[in-house]
């Protein structure tokens, strides 16, 4: 796979022959669509019209059941229904039949070709050979082609990490490198050198904002490095596709809980260690509100973790050294900054960072007449942290409060339009807010400081006191997608043709304005004794930032199963993405530079791909296979396509506070003599005037 890095706007990436030879694994059950589908005879080979067709999942324990044409065709589908069913063809007249099916990993679909012999005897049940662990995870129906990595709840809870979050399950795949966060930016993963905005998350198929679902709430999850199906786009990166648990006719449910104490872990006590203590408490459960018509399933989360809070009121005089500083000079800052008042206008602040989260979800599920399912899901995500912004060479002071909060709705409807078409609409709408608020709303502080260290080295530091030049801040982002597919099955079910629209569009609106308060810098401690800063700066107008992006797809794709172990999948997509949110029309700008400063760019895209799958089996799973049971003994892929990423719908929001007008972001900046005098007591008492001119 070589892929094209992100550009400034569009990420492109282009996609060559990629083999991939996986060894057997069992059968995974589907999150998505699982189709059935074949063609009843009688032994002579002539179309039995009219034969009952039953499925059972031996999941959920749904039943859905189905009549054949004149020519002898059914179909039946389940949402989520498994990847194992048995089914049973009767008939008046007709021996009665009775077989387990089991979709392996490759299939688009599961065919199954059945004759009804005129004697109507009794046959002895038929039991899959697949294993129990497969029947409680879960992924969506892969495509020809495609490198993937599943994790299922069950595996997902015996590993060291918190399954809640997609990103740290996606840090298990090989070739995924994870840039870690810090208290006030996500972590991010990278798939073939893409940047983490070339990433795409999505939640029963639909894009989602958020990054943790509660772990009761996760059927399975898909990390997907490599895909050649045309109805996936957006992503030039990696794929993460997680699926909640649906109710099924069995009422069940799970509890967890999770303990990590910092005290119980080896090593010192110093806080710059970084440990940290984790609790988390999970819940689930679901069942049948009307058995086999309405399901329901519900999950909750709590999260606590706690953080010694790194700041410099907590350095010794071994930590001071590795910050760059001697305990002299930390010991005289601290006490210069307490003379002004602000260390107690700010009060005391916890020396532990907390981070709490709180996540739910709530999940119904329907069948209507066995020819429609429906599936609706509510979440909601709060979460608050405190104290954060904070670093090491600064005074806790500085940091500030976090508060997010969001939440969104999704709808999906299946339904089977005949014997041949299948139908698939999702909508879903997000929202999510956050606000940052600081302890001190004051200038910020920061002093230079050079030190003599043991062994007469001479190094450099800048301390920080006052206020945070990067808060306050707020952001609101609203999302809403909407999805169609529709199937066709080629009369031998052997083409299943697919042609689906995508439109989404996301709103946002932010004031993220940094330096709104000012600040000032020392050349040294003794300038800091003496109130003489050296600079002072302030972004004198805050503008607040908003905008729109919106994209559409159009595509159109064939599975093809020229063989039971050959698939190919081949298709295009269609894409167009535009923005709105551009800043005023600079004619200056216009007649320097050519370029007009009011118009953001669009563009309209094609994605052609061609990927297949060849499945190895030994003679024994080859009988086997056709009845469904045995994965294959191996799996070669591979494929060529070309991919494409969406740009960041908050770029265009940087040329709003830059477009140079009068009335956009404007900084003010004071050198030597011109600095404004600063009156640190007044701040410290709630008082004093931040300057907006210099001297």
């Amino acid at each position: 796979m070589v892929r094209h890095p992100l550009a400034r706007f569009l990420g492109l990436a282009s996609c060559l022959a990629a083999l991939a030879i996986s060894p057997p694994v069992a059968a995974q059950t589907g999150s998505s669509l699982d189709v059935i589908v074949g063609t009843v005879s009688d032994s002579s080979g002539r179309p039995v019209a009219n034969a009952v067709v039953e499925a059972y999942s031996l999941e959920t324990q749904v039943t859905r059941k189905t009549t054949t044409n004149e020519s002898g065709r059914y179909t039946i589908f389940f949402n989520d229904g498994g990847g194992q069913y048995r089914v049973t063809f009767t008939m008046i007249g007709k021996r009665p039949f009775l077989t387990n099916v089991t979709r392996q990993g490759d299939d688009d679909r599961i065919m199954l070709d059945v004759q009804l012999g005129d004697q109507p005897t009794v046959l002895q049940e038929i039991v899959a050979t697949a294993t129990r662990g497969n029947l409680l995870g879960g992924r969506e129906v892969p495509t020809p082609g495609s490198i993937e990595q599943v994790f299922s709840a069950e595996q997902a809870l015996r590993l060291p990490i918190d399954v809640s979050d997609l990103t740290a399950l996606a840090a298990l795949v090989p070739g995924v490198i994870v840039t870690a966060g810090s208290d006030s930016a996500a972590a991010q993963f990278s798939i073939g050198g893409q940047s983490g905005t070339s990433n795409n998350y999505t939640v029963d198929g639909l894009s989602f904002a958020g990054d943790a679902l509660p772990q009761e709430a996760v059927r399975s999850t898909r990390v997907i490095s490599n895909t050649y199906d045309v109805a996936r786009g957006q992503f030039s990166g990696g794929l993460v596709s997680a699926t909640t648990r649906r109710g099924a006719n069995v009422i069940q449910g799970s509890f967890s809980g999770n303990l990590r104490d910092d005290k119980l872990s080896i090593g010192g006590s110093d806080v710059f260690n970084q440990g940290q203590t984790q609790q988390r408490l999970s819940g689930g459960f679901g069942g049948p509100i009307i058995r086999n018509t309405l399901f329901a399933f519900g999950s909750l989360q709590v999260d606590r973790s706690l953080s010694p809070l790194a700041s410099l009121a907590d350095a010794d005089a071994v930590t001071a050294g590795r910050l760059g500083a001697s305990a002299d000079s930390v010991a005289r800052f601290i006490d210069l900054v307490g003379g002004t008042g602000l260390t107690a206008l700010a009060g005391p602040i916890d020396p532990t960072r907390n981070n709490d989260r709180i996540s739910g979800s709530l999940r119904l599920d329907g069948n209507l007449a066995d020819k429609h399912s429906f599936s609706f899901r509510g979440d909601l995500r709060l979460n608050n942290t405190e104290p954060n912004r904070i670093s090491t060479t600064q005074l806790p002071q500085v940091g500030g409060t976090t508060d997010g909060n969001g939440g969104g709705v999704a709808f999906s409807l299946f339904s089977r339009l005949g014997v041949s078409i299948t139908n698939e609409f999702r909508a879903g709408y997000s929202i999510d807010k956050s606000t940052s608020q600081p302890y001190l709303y004051a200038p910020a502080g920061r002093v230079q400081n050079i030190s003599e260290l043991d062994g007469g080295a001479l190094s450099t530091s800048t301390f920080g006191f006052g206020g945070n030049s990067g808060l306050p801040q707020e952001s609101t982002n609203k999302g809403f997608e909407m999805t169609e597919e529709i199937s066709f099955f080629s009369p031998s079910a052997a083409h299943r043709y697919r042609i689906g629209l995508l439109y989404n569009t996301s709103s946002f609106n932010q004031d993220i304005t940094s330096d709104r308060n000012g600040t000032y810098t020392y050349s040294s401690l003794d300038a800091f004794e003496n109130n003489v800063p050296s600079q002072f700066t302030r972004t004198l107008q805050p503008t607040i930032r908003d905008g729109r992006s919106n994209n559409t797809a159009i595509f159109l794709s064939d599975v093809w199963r020229p063989t039971s172990n050959l698939q190919l999948t081949m298709g295009g997509r269609y894409e167009r993405s535009w923005y709105d949110g551009a800043p005023e029309r600079n004619t200056a700008a216009e007649e320097a530079f050519g370029v007009r400063t009011d118009v953001l760019p669009s563009e309209s895209y094609f994605s052609p791909r061609v990927g297949f799958s060849y499945s190895i089996a030994s003679s024994e799973q080859r009988g086997q296979s056709q009845r469904g049971f045995a994965p294959p003994l191996l799996t070669l892929r591979g494929g060529v396509g070309y991919f494409r990423g969406t740009m960041p719908g908050t770029l265009p929001g940087t040329a709003q506070a830059q477009s140079g007008l009068s009335n956009t972001e404007s900084r003010l900046i004071c050198v030597g003599d011109a600095v404004p005098l600063v009156d640190w007591n007044g701040f410290g008492t709630g008082g004093g005037v931040i300057p907006t001119a210099c001297d």
